[in-house]
Formats: structure tokens, C-alpha cells, sequence
């Protein structure tokens, strides 16, 4: 039953299982549950820490395989989409953006807030602009995430390809503007760059999920805010030299 024709689609993986528990946690204290028809965790490993709501789309292939295959079992034409380390931090606010993504007939809404953003409340991303799209909290008309998959892609290299691949299309992307934050409550609060960075817990995040939830356990290092910049500099420069060098080694065979 399609009611709003929306469902939520959380990407993730065996490799970030340890994040699990303070999402869910969250997720159960902070979403509006009653937007999202469904809700979905694509994934190459699951466990007991998946909530019986949510169901588990499994599979083995790579990441954007993975996703292709999981976007044909989403019941609804529209998909609010999340990584698993972007961690609700207060209640979320997504039904008027919702209504916004609507009636303005988008393909892509980003809803992330960060400093610096045009001074409009909805502003129309610029394709000739690397992450014309990305992986950041948005929402997505489902076909049109379905044009710009392609197979055998990591996160990284498909925010980097599929916003190259956008520049040809006919899409409709847009993001919010700070003009919509000054007046509104943030639609989906979370931290920017999620609760990871470059395989890193941030460290304030470890302290609320150990003051909230309890003792947890994580496979991964602390970092501390103050080296967040460099680690994201690193990681884009990191994932452009890997896609050179994965192309070139198709090339060379």
C-alpha cells in the first residue's frame, strides 16, 4: 500500500554493523515514522540488532549492484535515502520538505545544512559542480537514482561518476538554502559529514551514544574534531586517485 509513496532507504554494510545499534536507537526516538510507507536497510550482512519494522534487503554483490538491486524491491516511487552513520541528533522535520520535493516534480532534494549555503530557501544545484549529487540526506525520485546507478561502484565512486553522469541528464536536482534553515526547524539533524569520517567514529558521538545508550562497542579509532577537515580532504583526494587507477588498470586489460 502505497500511502505516501515514500519509504526510507538506509545504506550500509558488514564493515559498519558496529553503528547499528545507536542508529536504530535514534531512528526509533527522533524520525517521523508516520511519513515513510516502508522502511528499508540495504545491506551485504544483517543481524539481531535490525529492528523487526524494517526490512532487511540482503545481498552479496558490490555496493551500487548492491543498491540497483535494492531500489526494484522499494514499493513506493520516491525514496528518502541515508548511510547508516548519519545518526539523528533530534527530531526530524522532513514532511514539509516532502511536500516541497512534490510539488516542485524534483528528481533529488538534498535536506543537509551546513554553513555557508546560498542565501535562498531552495536553491537549484549547479551540475558543472563536482557532487551535484551526493549521498548526504536527500530525497530521490527513484527512477532517476536508477538512471545514474551503474554496477560495481563504491559510495565514493558513484557521488564522484554519477555527478559527472547528471551533467547529461534532464534531471530536476536541487538542495535547501540557508534562507529555509534561518525560518525552519533542520529537516533531518544530523552531523555534515556523518558520524565517520574516513572510518573514524568522531568523538562526540561516542560520548552521546555511551551517555544514552550504554556500553557499546565499536570496531573502529576515535577522532577528534579538530582533524574532521584533513581526513575529509584526504578521503576526496583518496577516492579520485582510486578511480584514475581503476580505470586505467581496465584500460591496460
Amino acid at each position: 500500500m502505497k500511502k505516501n509513496n515514500i519509504s526510507l532507504l538506509i545504506l550500509s554494510s558488514g564493515g559498519y554493523q558496529d553503528l547499528w545499534i545507536p542508529h536504530f536507537f535514534y531512528l526509533k526516538k527522533y524520525l517521523e515514522s508516520d511519513l515513510f510507507d516502508h522502511i528499508y536497510l540495504s545491506t551485504n550482512y544483517y543481524n539481531s540488532t535490525v529492528p523487526k519494522r524494517i526490512e532487511i534487503l540482503k545481498s552479496d554483490k558490490e555496493w551500487s549492484d548492491r543498491l540497483i538491486e535494492a531500489l526494484e524491491k522499494v514499493n513506493s516511487d520516491f525514496v528518502f535515502i541515508i548511510l547508516e552513520d548519519y545518526i539523528l541528533q533530534a527530531k526530524s522535520n522532513l514532511k514539509p520538505i516532502y511536500k516541497i520535493f512534490k510539488s516542485n516534480e524534483l528528481d533529488y532534494l538534498r535536506v543537509s545544512y551546513k554553513k555557508y549555503l546560498p542565501n535562498k530557501s531552495l536553491y537549484k544545484l549547479n551540475k558543472f559542480k563536482r557532487y551535484n549529487i551526493s549521498l548526504q540526506p536527500s530525497f530521490w525520485r527513484k527512477d532517476f537514482l536508477k538512471n545514474i546507478l551503474r554496477p560495481s561502484e563504491t559510495p565514493w565512486e558513484f557521488e564522484l561518476l554519477g555527478s559527472f553522469r547528471n551533467i547529461f541528464s534532464r534531471s530536476k536536482c536541487f538542495a535547501l538554502g540557508a534562507n529555509y534553515f534561518l525560518n525552519n526547524k533542520i529537516p533531518f539533524p544530523c552531523i555534515f559529514t556523518g558520524s565517520v569520517v574516513k572510518g573514524k567514529l568522531i568523538k562526540t558521538e561516542y560520548i552521546r551514544f555511551k551517555n544514552e545508550i550504554g556500553n557499546l562497542t565499536f570496531s573502529r579509532e576515535i577522532i577528534e574534531e579538530n582533524d574532521i577537515i584533513n581526513s575529509v580532504r584526504l578521503n576526496k583526494m583518496d577516492v579520485f586517485l582510486g578511480i584514475i587507477n581503476k580505470y586505467a588498470k581496465w584500460k591496460r586489460y
